[in-house]
């Protein structure tokens, strides 16, 4: 076979020409391509302020005057997109309160409608983390890291009076008195640097002795000493409204009523009025409302709360305690229910009462209290602001939000005392 040894060596050479050629292309491919990596990797942590639109002409124009495969990618847009999707987190603590339960026990030497604080209530503290998931400048996820208990919230007790209304009302033994402090020491005599006896708790029941200046001699089971008098209290008893004769007419009653009433004030209604308004409505069919009037007058008691208000509420949120919710959960006002998840979201209670407590307490402390983290006025448009979703919007032709309904089932239980 022929072969010119001239033709193949000039072959080879072109050959090592043209790969040399390809080489040096495929580096500069490979450059401009790690040059892009680095530009979007030292933009993810910044904002585009840090760059002038001049700086980006020049990485454009350094990097697209040798070929036309630099000349089509656009740096400002890598850029852009780059620290527009970059995800980044953070982590937020949050101090959160512990709301405390009430329980309620009866007391037969107690008039009815009378009520005796056995032990008060405490909220707690609860330390949350929460990872911050955000895309751009958007918030796209919230997550619980973790919760921890701070200071656990202390629950409650409440005694209610179960003795039929007689002719002198029971009264308190002047000679008892209640721990007013989380702890009290007993001294064998009465000064600070005197043997300490014993520690008592809050709340726990002593009997007086005797009184000397700051200091007062108690007796607790076979145990007499002296503790300071500042740290004892009476018996706690909450106005006894069960004298007929100290109510006020229905005429008076009716003549506060009004859709602008302050609420953060009790209704002046006597146990006897709460138990005729709650009671023998037709749409309480499963009597719901009827058997817990007791606990609607006891939240507006303690809390100066107005408790038809109160309990307008619970039946408007219910539906005259029908609903699901109300029924397997014993919760009358739907608390802690969300939007898209209803019934997995709303909170359960042992008990009505201790459903309606805890309402009473929320709507005091956040809504109708000026110092309130939504309050905006204590009146039904005020607490509607940021209680409910549910307004009024007249120009589009709804008359009745939520305040106006909540209004509706008090004029209805006010004209029934």
């Amino acid at each position: 076979m022929f072969t010119d040894k001239s033709f193949i060596d000039k072959s080879k050479n072109n050959k090592q020409v043209i790969l040399l050629k390809s080489s040096k292309y495929l580096i500069k491919i490979v450059i401009i391509h790690i040059m892009v990596c680095l530009i979007i990797v030292l933009t993810s942590g910044i904002s585009n302020s840090e760059f002038d639109e001049q700086d980006i002409v020049e990485i454009n124009n350094k990097y697209s005057q040798d070929n036309e495969f630099n000349k089509n990618i656009d740096f400002l847009k890598i850029i852009n997109e780059s620290s527009t999707l970059v995800k980044k987190e953070e982590l937020k603590v949050e101090n959160q309160d512990l709301d405390y339960k009430t329980y309620y026990r009866d007391n037969d030497t107690l008039l009815k409608g009378t009520s005796k604080i056995i032990q008060e209530g405490r909220e707690g503290t609860k330390q949350t983390i929460i990872k911050i998931t955000y895309e751009g400048n958007d918030v796209v996820s919230e997550d619980i890291v973790s919760e921890n208990v701070i200071k656990k919230a202390r629950n409650q007790i409440i005694e209610i009076g179960t003795k039929e209304k007689e002719n002198e009302y029971t009264k308190v033994n002047s000679n008892i008195m209640y721990v007013n402090a989380d702890t009290l020491n007993i001294r064998k005599e009465p000064k600070v640097s005197s043997e300490k006896l014993r520690t008592l708790n809050e709340n726990d029941k002593v009997t007086v002795i005797d009184t000397q200046d700051l200091w007062t001699k108690i007796k607790v089971k076979n145990i007499e000493g002296w503790v300071l008098t500042e740290y004892l209290k009476e018996n706690i008893v909450i106005n006894n409204y069960s004298n007929t004769s100290e109510a006020k007419s229905k005429q008076q009653l009716l003549s506060k009523l009004n859709f602008n009433m302050n609420l953060y004030e009790p209704s002046g209604l006597t146990y006897e009025q709460f138990k005729k308004a709650l009671s023998g409505n037709k749409q309480d069919v499963n009597k719901i409302i009827e058997s817990n009037a007791d606990y609607f007058y006891y939240a507006e008691q303690q809390y100066k709360i107005n408790g038809i208000f109160l309990a307008s509420v619970a039946i408007h949120e219910s539906g005259w305690g029908t609903s699901k919710i109300s029924l397997d959960k014993k919760n009358l006002f739907g608390y802690g229910a969300y939007d898209g998840s209803a019934y997995q979201s709303a909170w359960t209670f042992d008990t009505y009462a201790e459903g309606i407590d805890l309402l009473a307490r929320v709507l005091t402390k956040y809504y109708l209290s000026p110092n309130g983290r939504y309050y905006n006025g204590s009146t039904l448009t005020g607490v509607n602001t940021r209680y409910a979703t549910d307004k009024a919007n007249p120009q589009a032709g709804k008359t009745k939000g939520w305040a106006e309904k909540v209004y509706s089932y008090m004029q209805i239980l006010y004209n029934k005392i």
